[in-house]
Parts: C-alpha cells; structure tokens; sequence
C-alpha cells in the first residue's frame, strides 16, 4: 500500500510537469490557453489522473447527490430537446447573444484553441459572424455528439445564462 507520502510525491511530479508545460518561460502564470494546448498534448490516463481529484469524501459526495435534484435520475422532459444537435436556427440566435461577450472563453469551453479562434476572427468581420462559425465548425467536429446540453453547459460556465434561454427555450 502506499504511503500518503509517496502519493504526494507522484502528485507533485504531475504537476511540475504540467507547469513545465504550461509555463514553458517560467513566469509563475498560465493561460486558459496554454493549460488547454497543455491538456491536449498529454495521453488521456495521465490528464485523467493529473485532474481527477475527489474534493469530498464518497459518503458526502453519495449524500449530497441524494439531495440535489440535478442528480435525479427521473426522465425530464426537457431531456430530447437537450440531446438534439442544435440547428442552425439555435446557434444563430446563441451567436446574436454572445456577439458582444467573451466568446473566446466560449470557444475554449468547446475545445477550441486561440489559434482556431483567430481564425474564425480574421475569417469574418462581424463578431455575430464569428461565433456562428464556432458554433457551426464545433457542431461539424463533434458530430451527434454536439448537443444542446452540452452548448448549454459551456454557455452556463462562461455566465451565459441568457444564451442558454435561448438555445433551449
């Protein structure tokens, strides 16, 4: 079994890593972009491991899924309309509401990096523009697996709430 002190060590050895990476220059700061280029770079078990930490003990975490309703395991109704991929029609009305926000967050949220975005910026002159091009261009990569929930919870993170009213009205 091993000890809390090498466990400590494997995690440490992580995460100089990581800053290594992140912060190839050694200011003492990452990015949200150079923490995601970093992120991509590494095989999937590593950043698994990197970023899978628990913040609660499974008995608290166990109890408190019992309480909250987004744990709930009842059929939504909304559910269909949160598993469909948005059409154009949604992801013009979310771009007409992001247009004169922090997109580029957005865009990082979709796993987009800065160089993809400034390309969309240096593609399309109108902001509007823009974002209907990540959205459509994240719709296209993800496939089926671009849906509605899924824009919505990037939009909800990014403090986008009105977005997501009208993604999913």
């Amino acid at each position: 079994m091993l000890s809390f002190f090498s466990i400590k060590q494997n995690i440490d050895s992580v995460v100089n890593t990581l800053y290594k990476m992140m912060d190839p220059k050694n200011k003492g700061t990452i990015t949200e972009a150079s923490f995601v280029k970093a992120c991509r770079e590494l095989p999937p078990s590593t950043l698994e491991s990197a970023l899978n930490f628990e913040l609660l003990p499974s008995n608290m975490r166990q109890e408190l899924h019992s309480k909250l309703p987004e744990f709930d395991n009842t059929p939504d109704p909304r559910s269909s309309a949160e598993r469909a991929v948005p059409g154009d029609g949604a992801l013009k009305r979310v771009a007409d509401k992001v247009k004169s926000r922090d997109w580029d967050r957005l865009a990082n949220k979709l796993n987009f990096d800065s160089e993809e975005i400034n390309k969309f910026k240096s593609q399309h002159r109108d902001p509007e523009d823009q974002v209907y091009a990540m959205l459509r261009s994240w719709r296209a990569q993800e496939g089926s697996l671009a849906q509605a929930s899924v824009l919505a919870r990037a939009l909800r993170d990014c403090r986008m709430d009105d977005a997501v009213a009208v993604l999913l009205p």
